[in-house]
């Protein structure tokens, strides 16, 4: 027979939505059926198909009649672990075949309405076993699924569906026994692989989407990936939007008709057929989906709501590039991390860890786990896991550890291992997806191609050595032709991705003394950078510590760190390192940092970089030690510096010395907080790696622990409680630690949830704890995607939360721009613990109590804007984002897009008396008349040189890329903007120079206008009801309001504007996004803001141009002329002018859309890099503040 191959379903699946079935249990339960239908089976719906099928074909022929394109098999249950318990395990195949029948016979007898090809899906269930908590052999569940598969083959299905999968090692076992079927036929189905996400947003045994995602994307015969079952559409919003997101596979979606209540024992669904249409539908034309369906509960009259929501439905068509990730069976970490590297703990391996090896020889389990636990504490990313010695069985230790890691470690797990079956014990015995180390051309590729067969049956990435038929390679070129036949042989034989492969170029010593290996380091570090350049979808690892083989230790822990520095510099991806055996660069003495890099790079050539650099290390040298502290002047520049060093050791005394003069609260404000932030810095710059940020953090909180008895406490008040957590993914909690502590100490009842918080837990715990305020912290960059994740899921749901987001991760206008837009109740972002003290006690005072806020749209959902750190009303310094909004009454010239208010000061002005009379207008000169050189709408196409010769590049690198000078004198800080800031520049503006790119765009008009009071009434430029918008006045005198600026006796002239840098451009940086490049990702926005601010000063410039010609013009002078411009300009949504809202009608005047901008539902704009206002060219029109 012929049979449907992947490529025509999935092109079937390109063109239009297809509609499943419903649930199969929940409706044969409305049937009477009897104990006699179940063939004395009860409970076993699979006997149905023996002994009652017509009753299976009623229910298929009920989907299909109302226009279901897709049946499921009654064969959920139908392998033998299921089967045994009824005493049908000789009838596998009889049954499944059946089934298959059962659905190609309802199909006859329900002829399709229109035509359309329809489809059998054999559905495969989880069995009633889990081998991830070793209740079965991943060898046994895989030949029980094969024997399933085999006998859907053979009765002639048309697709696979594996489903309600709630444990991801069971999920590869059924793939593996369904590609042995495929490998024995010589062909294969479209597979469909669906998992089941509790209420509690994880699987089972705990994977999360991210998890499933990353496990399921790289297997090839996985066409369709989906989630059905356990809840209702709501609770799967999230989970797939992440899929929209993540996954290039379509995606299939098939909820239960809600959460299931217990009424009389029953389990009653009480979602509607309309509202699970209304879910589908947003599904199929917001986030994708291809194919969609019920679960438990759905009835045909629920299909039929579907199938006339969205049967015709084209999917929307979406542009992915997958994360590279791998995962353990709780997490996925990325492989390209921010920054760089991604750090593999190397003391679980019994080659090179004695402690390790010492445990295995005593089969020390517990203290085997401990020690992987403890380097996830100490920053790793993912753990080597070698079981490799002399006198030990390799294999059975493997297979004897790693399901234990698995359950017990939160880390991804790298197998290292040169044995195939090892390899293949470890795979078979991990749910998650792990890196397998490794594969060379030392033989040809004999046992490469079987472990790489091995690694694709399960879905494992691979590490590739630079090794071939000659050996081990040292020269560039040998390293790169080694790796040009990896990648081809594995990509190409194989169907790795490029993504699937880390190469190594291997690392030799340059402390041996052989002259051969003088410039083995440069080879090494040119290989990665190359690799990165020819494969800039895969990625690199070393073996850091083998660059110092045979030093003293002292001397390799200063090269190890140099070394590692020196290929994060070059690209590195991943480094297999010890935290001990390193250090930030930072703490290394000038003269061993000067001669270890001389080594490294062979700058004498006659060897003896090697004797000057070893000779620093010997007895009796002068200096100090690499990473031990100067002598330092004071105490506050002695905590700096252990701070910094991540030194606890005379803590108390120092602190105790600092106490003598300052309290408590400022040690913690003045010296920890900058102390952190100065970490936060280094952290960001690439210059301290993960493991010295968590001592660091311990080292601050260890001194906040020691401070924290000897501050004033207030007694918790009622009303006043908050939610603390660290988000999802994120294990850094100092600063959440610290806010938790003021809080604490300021009457504040404080519910700390921890790290690696989900939104469910947050909002469950916010909900039973009647807290009115949940603080998100985070301080890595996916944090913020994780942040902006929350607070959809909050909006979505209608919670009325206040939200505080903090962390490194976050800046002012991050949060204003990107994250607020998602929550249509109150978002704010506190720089430090003292000022998420200060948002709480401003919240308190303008409202009843926090616990209970005004739910959304409300009063209270007014003040979003992030409180000032200094005190009420006072401008915030200058150069601080946000110190525009706050300080003056509109925006500043280039201001970017504000957030959904007025912004803190506006909501303090709620009582704020009338203006005394002879204020306002009467304060100004009456306003010029100026004409227009014409009524009317015109746009303008804008040259990304127009923009870049008005970038100020201080501002771009201090507010929008936080480069900060900090305590640095002029010539260092100019060094470190030449050596990252000012060529980051020149790339990304180059980039945005490619054609496609980017299409700057903008549109004004001349509109006519007059003043009525505080209001102001404006003209459309063609024609129609006038547009009146409203502004308040200020608290100050002389009380001005915007419309003061424009003239109440007659006719004036208003300036509109708008400017977007195009879809184009945020497209290109999404895609840096989600490919994990989150430096590229907030470079390239923040340049994109600065531009789309220099847009508006563009306009502004053609406009002062355009008037004094007194005609249309086709072209201004340049930037650099320094011409004067006419007017000032103010956006909607600050103080001046709060009412973001009014955008609505301003881009509707300048007829946007032309310019692609169009708006949300709260005002914001799309493209997000978009801007927009007013021009008032009256010259004594200027900002000003509006709090008294």
């Amino acid at each position: 027979m012929r049979r449907l191959t992947p490529e025509s379903f999935l092109n079937h699946l390109r063109e239009r939505v297809l509609v499943f079935d419903g649930a199969m249990g929940s409706n044969l339960q409305t049937l009477g059926l009897t104990s006699d239908d179940f063939g004395g089976r009860d409970g076993c719906s699979e006997a149905l198909v023996l002994f009652a099928p017509s009753a299976i074909r009623r229910i298929h022929r009920e989907f299909l009649a109302v226009g279901c394109r897709a049946v499921e098999t009654n064969t959920f249950g139908a392998t033998r672990l299921v089967l045994q318990d009824h005493q049908l395990a000789d009838r596998v195949a009889e049954i499944n075949r059946v089934a298959v029948r059962l659905a190609r016979e309802a199909m006859e007898e329900a002829p399709a309405r229109d035509g359309s090809p329809r489809f059998v899906a054999g559905s495969i269930g989880p069995t009633s076993k889990i081998p991830s908590l070793g209740q079965i052999s991943f060898a046994d569940m895989a030949a029980a699924y094969e024997e399933q598969v085999q006998a859907l083959w053979d009765g002639g299905v048309d697709l696979l569906l594996i489903e309600t999968c709630q444990d991801l090692l069971q999920t590869k076992a059924a793939l593996a026994g369904a590609r042995r079927v495929f490998r024995r036929e010589g062909a294969r189905l479209p597979v469909m692989v669906s998992v089941t996400l509790e209420a509690a947003g994880t699987m089972l045994v705990g994977s999360d989407i991210g998890v499933v995602q990353a496990v399921l994307e790289p297997f090839p015969w996985v066409d369709v990936i989906g989630i059905n079952c356990a809840t209702g559409p709501l609770e799967m919003v999230r989970h797939v939007e992440f899929l929209a997101r993540t996954t290039r596979k379509p995606i299939s979606i098939m909820p239960n008709a809600g959460l299931p209540e217990n009424v009389g024992g029953k389990a009653v669904y009480r979602l509607r057929p309309e509202e699970l249409a209304s879910y589908h539908r947003t599904f199929v034309t917001k986030d994708g989906a291809a194919i969609v369906g019920g679960c438990c509960g759905t009835t045909p009259a629920h299909l039929a709501a579907v199938v006339e929501a969205v049967g015709h439905l084209t999917p929307r068509p979406r542009e992915v590039v997958p994360p590279p990730t791998v995962a353990s069976l709780y997490g996925a970490v990325s492989l390209r991390q921010d920054p760089p590297p991604c750090l593999v703990g190397e003391r679980t391996n019994a080659n090179g860890s004695r402690q390790f090896r010492d445990l295995l020889l005593k089969n020390d389990l517990d203290g085997m786990i401990a020690l992987g636990r403890e380097q996830a504490r100490g920053g790793a990313h993912l753990l080597d896991l070698s079981t490799a010695y002399v006198g030990r069985d390799e294999k059975a230790d493997m297979a004897a550890l790693v399901p234990h890691f698995a359950r017990q470690v939160k880390l991804p797990l790298l197998i290292d291992s040169t044995d195939p079956a090892t390899i293949e014990a470890a795979l078979e015995r991990h749910g998650g997806r792990c890196l397998v180390n490794s594969v060379n051309l030392e033989d040809g590729g004999k046992k490469l191609r079987e472990v790489a067969a091995i690694a694709q049956e399960h879905g494992a990435a691979l590490i590739c050595l630079a090794i071939d038929e000659q050996g081990m390679a040292r020269a560039v070129e040998r390293k790169l032709a080694v790796i040009r036949r990896l990648f081809a042989l594995l990509t190409g034989e194989f169907g790795f991705r490029p993504c699937d492969l880390i190469f190594d170029p291997l690392t030799f010593t340059v402390g041996s003394g052989d002259p051969d290996l003088r410039t083995a380091a440069i080879a090494t570090l040119e290989a990665v950078e190359q690799i990165g350049r020819e494969f800039p979808d895969s990625f690199t690892l070393l073996g850091v510590s083998n660059v110092s083989f045979g030093l003293h230790p002292d001397a390799r822990v200063v090269l190890n760190s140099l070394f590692l520095a020196e290929a994060v510099r070059r690209g590195l991806s991943l480094a297999i390192v010890h935290p001990a055996g390193i250090l930030p660069t930072f703490r290394i003495p000038h003269d061993q940092r000067e001669a270890g890099l001389a080594l490294l790079f062979n700058r004498s050539g006659d060897g003896s970089d090697l004797a000057r650099f070893m000779a620093l290390f010997q007895g009796g040298s002068s200096g100090r030690r690499a990473g031990e502290p100067p002598v330092a002047a004071s105490p506050e520049e002695r905590l700096q510096r252990q701070i910094l060093d991540g030194d606890k050791s005379g803590l108390p005394a120092l602190l105790d010395s600092l106490l003598s003069r300052l309290t408590p609260e400022e040690v913690i404000n003045e010296h920890l907080i900058k102390g952190m932030r100065a970490v936060g810095e280094l952290f960001g710059r690439g210059e301290m790696q993960l493991p010295f940020v968590l001592q660091s953090a311990e080292v601050v909180k260890a001194a906040v622990g020691y401070l924290e008895p000897r501050m004033a406490r207030k007694p918790a008040e009622p009303g006043k409680t908050v939610v603390l957590a660290t988000v999802r993914g994120d294990v850094h909690d100092i600063g959440k630690n610290l806010v938790n502590i003021l809080l604490t100490n300021n009457g504040y009842r404080v519910i700390d949830l921890g790290i690696k918080v989900d939104v469910d837990t947050m909002i469950r715990a916010a909900q039973e704890h009647a807290a009115g305020v949940i603080g998100m912290s985070g301080l890595l960059v996916r944090s913020t995607q994780v942040m902006r994740e929350n607070l959809a899921e909050l909006n979505r749901r209608g919670l009325p939360f206040t939200v505080v987001l903090g962390g490194a991760a976050l800046t002012r206008e991050f949060v204003e721009q990107q994250l607020q837009p998602e929550y249509a109740g109150r978002v704010f972002y506190a720089a430090d613990a003292f000022e998420g003290l200060t948002i709480l006690e401003r919240l308190a005072q303008s409202t009843p109590a926090i616990a209970t806020p005004t739910g959304r749209g409300g009063p209270a959902a007014a003040i979003v804007e992030p409180c000032p750190s200094s005190v009420e009303g006072a401008a915030l310094p200058s150069g601080v984002p946000g110190a525009s909004q706050v300080s003056a009454g509109g925006a500043a010239p280039g201001a970017s897009q504000p957030c959904e208010s007025s912004g803190l000061a506006e909501g303090l002005l709620t009582n704020v008396a009338p203006p005394p009379v002879g204020s306002g207008r009467k304060a100004l000169p009456p306003p010029p008349v100026i004409e227009p050189p014409f009524w009317g709408v015109r746009t303008l196409e804008i040259g990304i040189d127009d923009l870049a010769d008005r970038l100020d590049p201080a501002v771009l690198f201090q507010a929008r890329w936080k480069f900060e000078r900090g305590q640095r004198d002029e010539a260092t800080w100019q060094a470190q903007l030449d050596r990252e800031a000012r060529p980051a520049l020149e790339r990304l503006l180059g980039e945005l120079r490619q054609p496609g790119r980017a299409r700057p765009r903008a549109c004004y008009a001349y509109v006519r206008a007059r003043a009525d009071g505080d209001r102001l009434r404006v003209r459309p430029p063609r024609g129609g009801a006038e547009v009146v918008w409203q502004f308040p006045r200020s608290a100050r005198p002389p009380h001005l309001a915007l419309s003061d600026f424009v003239a109440d006796d007659r006719d004036d002239l208003l300036v509109l504007w708008a400017v977007t840098m195009g879809p184009e451009a945020e497209a290109w940086g999404r895609r840096q996004f989600v490919g994990d490049r989150y430096r590229e990702y907030f470079l390239w926005f923040g340049l994109l803001a600065e531009l789309a601010d220099g847009g508006a000063e563009f306009v502004q410039a053609w406009v002062t141009r355009e008037v004094a010609a007194g005609r249309r013009l086709d072209r201004i002078p340049p930037a650099r002329a320094r011409l004067p411009l006419a007017g000032t300009r103010f956006s909607f949504g600050y103080p001046a002018c709060p009412d973001l809202a009014a955008q609505h009608t301003l881009l509707s005047l300048l007829e946007a859309e032309t310019i692609g901008i169009t708006l949300t539902e709260s005002s914001q704009m799309v493209p997000e890099t978009s801007v927009a206002g007013l021009l008032f060219l009256n010259p004594h029109a200027h900002y000003f503040a509006m709090a008294g």
